[in-house]
């Protein structure tokens, strides 16, 4: 019908906004919708135009195009709360927080009991890395709508990452009393009570997730991918709860193609693969460990790791702190340490229940078996260790600096030196393979400046502790702080010599003389021996026994 009144009359702009409203929903119709909005903007220009036109770019992933859109709609008319929101949710999906966060403000300007605008500020300010700010918004949001679902699992995903579990907890469970199918809210459930060692609670939510089978043509979500691998080694993980760590081996002990579908994130479909025991009544769940209950010694040995683990931060855009993660890698440097002054006076090590000489590999399986037990969500595996066919096809690990309209905020700061260097590397492959276009292809190369001109597994706090680690056994004490920008798996990929890196980083520790009581520190590899051990100190709160230093 108002197709053919357009054909009678075709410069009516409310009958091509009528008739784009009619079919805005339907997918398959987008190009139609477009047009329609567009010939109605020509004819007649609105506010209320700009705005549907911009959502429907914002739909359709043209981040670019819709802050246009709703840009021109608020210059028509201002007092729009929702316009401004989504204009801030343009500049969010394209990586420009901060100019994300200052538009999310407005948008509260206008409306101050906005909680979309606050989830949204508080989601970005999670992004930046900015803890207290962004528990501010999202507690701002809950405060005008205690049953907000989107802030509730927002706000319960960072304080999972930022370590604090316990918390986490509290707000999925919220989530699932009043959304019981939450997937997301069900999966990090799982995931915070296996990583406190709460496995019947955890398994239990994890196996909810498994039955939530996607609908035929339906894509299947993220958690519903991951949850198997997880289910399997949180039931690998519980059968050696009270095994000495330097007795098993994850590495060896789980089938290979398990562990490249896991690292791949590939669909749980492995041939002949036997399921870890179920969870075994005699192994009980780890209970919550009290700070003063540790002798005077190991809460020392507890403090001090907090510290070393602290100095690992990077100061940087995009990097949330992870206080469990600190004290695990804290632990992790001691322990490096522990074993190198060890081995100097006795150059045998105990591995998987057999003696033998130390290896630089030992000094990283320690710092591995920590990072594992921190966050069981991330798998931490030996590449070598992998089946040997799926090592032939290659494991590439891509970081998209910058992907179309969109910037990962993280790495902004090498851009600049990674574009030389592939500019570098374009030349040098012309200059062997196409010599006579060679001088064409350094004109193009000239001009090439910004993104849009050319677009070109966390291993680094392993290896950062690691190295403050053998530094520490050498006698020398790590008090600087990675300077702001700086990203230590980033600086050895850019720099252009190893002795340069070596230096480099050198500069960023501050060396001192290693104070004489380290060496009166309890063994960490002694005082938490098992996986229940481990789990036991990374859960137990310092907060109001540790010094705080700057």
């Amino acid at each position: 019908e108002l197709s053919r009144v357009i054909a009678l009359e075709p410069s009516r702009p409310e009958v091509y906004e009528q008739r784009a409203e009619s079919v805005f929903s339907d997918v398959s119709l987008q190009t139609i919708v477009l047009s329609d909005l567009t010939k109605a903007i020509q004819l007649q220009p609105s506010a209320r135009l700009y705005r549907h036109r911009g959502t429907l770019l914002f739909i359709s992933e043209d981040y670019m195009a819709a802050m246009e859109d709703f840009q021109q709609s608020l210059e028509l008319k201002k007092n729009q709360p929702i316009a401004m929101l989504y204009k801030g949710l343009t500049f969010f999906h394209r990586g420009l927080l901060k100019e994300a966060i200052e538009v999310f403000k407005e948008a509260l300007k206008l409306k101050s009991d906005f909680i979309d605008a606050y989830k949204s500020l508080g989601q970005a300010y999670r992004e930046l890395g900015d803890f207290e700010n962004a528990m501010e918004s999202f507690q701002k949001a809950l405060l005008l709508d205690q049953n907000h679902i989107q802030s509730l699992q927002l706000r319960g995903m960072m304080l999972y990452h930022h370590g604090s579990l316990q918390e986490a907890i509290g707000n999925f469970k919220r989530c699932l009393q009043l959304e019981p199918y939450n997937e997301v809210c069900q999966y990090m459930k799982g995931l915070g009570h296996v990583a406190m060692g709460q496995f019947y609670e955890g398994i239990k939510a994890q196996t909810k997730v498994m039955l939530n089978d996607p609908l035929l043509g339906q894509k299947a979500s993220s958690e519903y991918l991951k949850v198997k691998y997880l289910r399997e080694y949180s039931r690998y993980l519980h059968s050696h709860l009270d095994v000495p760590v330097a007795e098993y081996n994850v590495d060896q002990d789980l089938p290979g193609n398990f562990k490249n579908h896991w690292a791949k994130n590939l669909p749980f479909l492995i041939e002949d693969y036997e399921e870890q025991p179920g969870l075994q009544p005699h192994i009980k769940d780890v209970l919550p460990q009290n700070f003063d209950s540790y002798s005077a010694e190991v809460q020392k040995l507890i403090c001090t790791a907090d510290h070393l683990g602290a100095l690992m931060q990077y100061d940087t855009l995009g990097f949330l702190p992870n206080l469990r993660i600190h004290r695990a890698m804290g632990l992790a440097t001691i322990e490096v340490m522990q074993a190198m002054q060890r081995t100097w006076s006795n150059s045998k090590v105990r591995v998987n229940g057999k003696t033998r000489q130390l290896q630089w590999r030992d000094m990283f399986d320690i710092a591995v078996k920590w990072r594992r037990i921190a966050d069981p969500d991330q798998p931490v595996l030996w590449l070598d260790q992998m089946p040997a066919r799926s090592l032939s096809r290659g494991f590439n690990n891509h970081i998209n600096l910058i992907r179309g309209q969109i910037i990962n905020i993280r790495y902004l700061e090498y851009f600049r030196s990674i574009l030389g260097f592939v500019k570098e590397r374009i030349l040098v492959y012309h200059g062997a393979y196409n010599p006579r276009g060679l001088q064409d292809v350094k004109q193009a190369l000239e001009n090439v400046n910004k993104v849009e001109d050319l677009l070109c597994y966390s291993f680094s706090v392993v290896a950062y502790s690691v190295v403050m680690g053998a530094l520490m056994a050498s006698g020398k004490e790590v008090l600087g702080r990675i300077p702001s920008g700086k990203l230590f798996d980033f600086e050895a990929m850019t720099t252009a010599s190893p002795d340069r890196f070596s230096k480099t980083v050198k500069s960023w520790m501050n060396l001192k003389s290693l104070p004489s009581w380290y060496q009166n520190l309890p063994l960490v590899s002694e005082t938490f021996q098992l996986t229940r051990t481990m789990i036991e100190v990374l859960n137990t709160d310092s907060s109001s026994h540790c010094p705080k230093k700057s």
